[in-house]
């Protein structure tokens, strides 16, 4: 019979309480309101369009408006110059010239891998040119990843938003 010494049963215990709590933390399941903070951790943030990502990615349906509280005002001057520079429709010019990521030898469409694509693309491309335009308005614009996970439906929710910042906000 083998003998096994207490520093060895010890590791043991821990690494099997180390496992069981990695095991709980991936069952903790987030969902969109208690992820809510996530685009708005960035001080300088003063609110976001949403892209319809939900069933499916859409970056041709209406945008959901998002502001941040106590920068409504912001946000409006924000929304103001999107619709005066026409930046929705140079926005889904960008991004239908990235092709999707696909699965199933290209048969389907992968919605949520393809946003993941887009937006260190479109942060570099798009949205550094629009940032030329913008930045002696006081404000500058990226795209963010905003993701959770949930208990019901899809395990993995990743929704595109496009941020606008405050210049001002940034130095404070």
């Amino acid at each position: 019979m083998r003998k096994v010494s207490a520093t060895s049963m010890s590791m043991r215990n821990d690494e099997d309480m180390l496992e069981k709590s990695q095991r709980e933390r991936h069952h903790r399941f987030s969902t969109r309101l208690n992820s809510d903070f996530k685009w708005k951790l960035d001080k300088s943030v003063v609110g976001a369009l949403e892209v319809k990502s939900l069933p499916y990615f859409d970056p041709t349906a209406r945008m959901k408006e998002s502001d941040v509280i106590g920068m409504e005002q912001e946000f409006a001057e924000c929304s103001k110059f999107w619709k005066e520079l026409h930046l929705r429709r140079s926005f889904i010019e960008a991004v239908q010239s990235i092709p999707p990521e696909t699965t199933c030898c290209g048969l389907m469409r992968e919605d949520n891998a393809t946003v993941k694509k887009l937006v260190p693309l479109l942060n570099e491309g798009w949205v550094n040119g629009i940032n030329e335009q913008i930045k002696d308005r006081g404000y500058r614009i990226s795209c963010f990843v905003w993701s959770w996970s949930n208990a019901t439906g899809k395990t993995n929710s990743v929704v595109l938003m496009i941020r606008f910042h405050s210049l001002t906000h940034e130095r404070n």
